[in-house]
């Protein structure tokens, strides 16, 4: 049984890596970065009308703050009033925008799941079964956070759009190519020790496609992985 937080995340990326990652047929949600200083997506006057081009990191800017200051992790504590993703109004609207804004969304939990441990973000939306079963090796199964003893110092995951459109495949379906990248960082804390991370657990990319669906005055997301690899040129195991 995997009890130690930072060991349990780097499995579910090997998880991933070797399996949910490892077919085309496989799928994934994901999420990015919380931190990214780039336009706003949450404003409703966003739509594809205005907007022509959404290609490059996927931004998100909806977060509910009320916590306090965000202190980032260190060696010496775990993040602290990490922000909190919330629903736009345009995740419940069947528009690019809504598909973009909800690819911001899942984006943003993935990293709150990186730095805190807590999947309560990501399961505001609909997640497929397989990577729910890979989200709960992130959580303490005694129901109780382990953050306080074990984090990553500084994980990211950085989704980018490598076309300025999706491809509509119907009124209620449209596809979008993606990059993924994770990076675990380069230290951890395990049961109140600090030590490093080896380089070829550190990094990984993925690329395909999310297909969107638009159902339920909501949008469900499918990844589907055509090319993974880690940094170090080794896929994760």
């Amino acid at each position: 049984m995997i009890t130690s937080l930072p060991y349990s995340r780097r499995c579910v990326l090997r998880t991933v890596g070797a399996g949910l990652f490892g077919t085309a047929a496989t799928t994934l949600i994901v999420a990015c970065s919380r931190n990214q200083q780039t336009h706003a997506t949450s404003d409703p006057s966003v739509s594809q009308y205005v907007r022509s081009d959404f290609s490059g990191e996927v931004a998100f800017e909806s977060f509910n703050t009320s916590a306090g200051s965000y202190v980032p992790a260190n060696a010496e504590h775990p993040a602290q009033n990490v922000p909190v993703p919330i629903k736009t109004e345009n995740m419940g609207k069947n528009s690019i925008a809504g598909f973009y804004d909800t690819i911001g969304y899942l984006n943003a939990a993935l990293n709150y799941l990186l730095a805190t441990g807590d999947t309560n973000p990501l399961e505001v939306i609909t997640i497929n079964p397989e990577f729910t079963k890979a989200l709960l090796l992130f959580t303490d199964e005694t129901g109780e956070s382990q953050a306080a003893k074990s984090w990553y110092v500084s994980p990211q995951a950085t989704l980018s759009l490598t076309s300025r459109m999706p491809t509509a495949v119907n009124d209620y379906r449209k596809d979008w190519r993606y990059t993924l990248d994770i990076s675990l960082g380069e230290q951890q804390v395990v049961n109140s020790q600090a030590s490093a991370i080896p380089a070829e657990q550190q990094k990984f990319h993925y690329a395909g496609t999310i297909q969107g669906t638009f159902e339920k005055e909501a949008w469900s997301l499918t990844l589907t992985v055509r090319d993974q690899q880690s940094t170090a040129g080794a896929s994760p195991s």
